[in-house]
């Protein structure tokens, strides 16, 4: 498997800002050399609204400073992803991740 695409690892967390509520700050865990799949693609209903989920796959081999209970996003080609699943396999490691739509 050859790992040329890279994306970037990320955390949000609340700052407090001084007035009672806070703000979100991104903090950078790692940047990773991966190969992407695409996992699944489907339009759900919401309310009668539909509600499409994109979802990938991000393999990798790189070592990742943080444990697989840690919630983080991914960013990917300028698209943003949460993490859904998170499983090391020794050799390698999947993420799975669900598009965020802002």
């Amino acid at each position: 498997m050859q790992y040329k695409d890279r994306a970037v690892i990320y955390k949000e967390e609340k700052v407090a800002d001084g007035y009672g509520g806070y703000t979100m700050q991104e903090e950078i865990l790692c940047e990773i050399k991966c190969k992407v799949a695409p996992y699944r693609v489907e339009v759900g209903q919401i309310v009668e609204v539909p509600n499409p989920t994109a979802s990938v796959k991000f393999f990798t081999k790189d070592k990742l400073n943080f444990d697989e209970d840690t919630f983080f996003y991914i960013e990917y080609k300028g698209k943003k992803y949460k993490k859904v699943l998170f499983a090391d396999y020794s050799k390698c490691v999947m993420i799975i991740g669900e598009r965020v739509w802002i």
